[in-house]
């Protein structure tokens, strides 16, 4: 299993000279992901051992997917069980489902917009002999392809084979009282194209998506604006003083 961090982006507040929105701009920017990352719940625990889990997503926290013009920030790979078809072959579990890719995406260094992909996902854990079996598993994302539109734009976002194999670890284990811990993790490669051009590889990639229990959404919200309204305060103090 990949142990999580904790990660938390420092800014030196009293050193910028910005106003009081762009510095609350800033504080959405830098903090959500890390609120959005670190306030999670690394694992899920579920009713059913079986994969996908049909709770909780693939998050990136703080990282995100870069491109040549395009970032990717707040990534998270739900993935549908409902929609799973179950594969036993060669002693390994394939697994092929509908996947939803959520996330905010700039293009051209311009403010970043909230988008949903969603399309095929397939994964294979290795010497996993039944769709009920617990223990710890090597694991491959065989095949990802997600699309939608974005401020406008037609996007697709798939794995990318030429840069590597998008692997991971995923363990089911007894939890208790008829429920089931499910701690996994993928470090992908991925690619994308916008408006049906040629794809365009991910420059920092891998990136490591950790399967996530998230709170409520409120609970979110509260956590970043009680750190944009801190940050706020911190600016206006030295400005007092003057």
């Amino acid at each position: 299993m990949k142990p999580t961090t904790l990660r938390l982006t420092t800014l030196r507040l009293t050193t910028l000279r910005l106003g009081r929105g762009r510095l609350a701009f800033l504080a959405i920017f830098f903090l959500a992901p890390a609120f959005g990352g670190s306030a999670a719940f690394a694992s899920v625990i579920t009713d059913s051992p079986g994969l996908p889990p049909n709770t909780g997503s693939y998050q990136a926290g703080a990282a995100t997917l870069a491109y040549p013009g395009i970032v990717i920030a707040n990534a998270s790979l739900q993935p549908d069980a409902g929609s799973a078809s179950i594969v036993i072959t060669g002693g390994n579990e394939i697994d092929s489902f509908t996947a939803t890719l959520n996330g905010s995406l700039s293009l051209g260094g311009m403010p970043l917009i909230p988008f949903t992909l969603s399309g095929p996902e397939s994964v294979e854990e290795l010497a996993r002999t039944s769709s009920t079996e617990l223990g710890t598993f090597s694991a491959q994302m065989l095949s990802l392809d997600v699309t939608g539109t974005v401020g406008g734009h037609s996007v697709e976002l798939m794995l990318d084979q030429n840069l590597g194999n998008s692997t991971g670890t995923t363990t089911v284990a007894d939890n208790g009282g008829g429920m089931f811990r499910i701690d996994s993790f993928f470090d992908v490669f991925t690619e994308i194209s916008l408006d049906g051009g040629p794809f365009q590889a991910q420059i920092n990639a891998p990136t490591v998506l950790t399967l996530q229990s998230l709170p409520e959404p409120g609970t979110l919200t509260l956590l970043a604006l009680g750190a944009c309204s801190g940050l706020v305060l911190t600016r206006r103090r030295p400005l007092a003083g003057n």
